[in-house]
């Protein structure tokens, strides 16, 4: 399976903390929100997150990236909300790394991968924003893209 070819996926890394990324991947995700009036998706895929990507977006207690791995339904615009928090006021859609700095991002990489793709059948642009670690999970988004595009990794 692959993103769905109606849907674009942006993955946004820096090469250390503190250089704006996070900043960066909520504005750009608030673009094409708003230039394209089109489904958007912001996910937080930063392993060292300490829920900054919250604080920016103002969202308290969002889903998570441990909720959605867990969710064992279809995903689908009847279900989004049970994985996906919508940023207030707007339709932007956000799942986040963790809930607070308490958390850590553990999550199988291959199953986070799966939960991208199936959102891509809801938000025409998925907004990712990776940190600046590189494990197999922020990884797993170039396989995505790989097989979208038919690109080897």
């Amino acid at each position: 399976m692959a993103v769905n070819p109606n849907s674009h996926l942006i993955a946004i890394a820096g090469g250390k903390g503190g250089v704006g990324k996070s900043v960066f991947s909520a504005n750009l995700a608030f673009a094409f929100l708003m230039e394209m009036r089109a489904p958007t998706l912001l996910i937080d895929l930063d392993s060292q997150s300490c829920g900054d990507q919250n604080v920016i977006l103002g969202i308290r207690e969002p889903k998570t990236m441990q909720d959605l791995c867990n969710f064992t339904g279809a995903i689908s615009q009847q279900t989004l909300s049970a994985v996906v928090s919508n940023h207030p006021g707007t339709n932007l859609g956000y799942v986040a790394a963790v809930k607070n700095r308490d958390e850590m991002l553990t999550v199988s990489p291959e199953l986070a991968a799966k939960k991208i793709e199936d959102l891509s059948n809801v938000y025409k642009f998925i907004i990712v924003d990776l940190g600046n670690s590189l494990t197999s999970l922020q990884m797993s988004t170039r396989k995505i893209d790989s097989a979208f595009d038919g690109h080897d990794s």
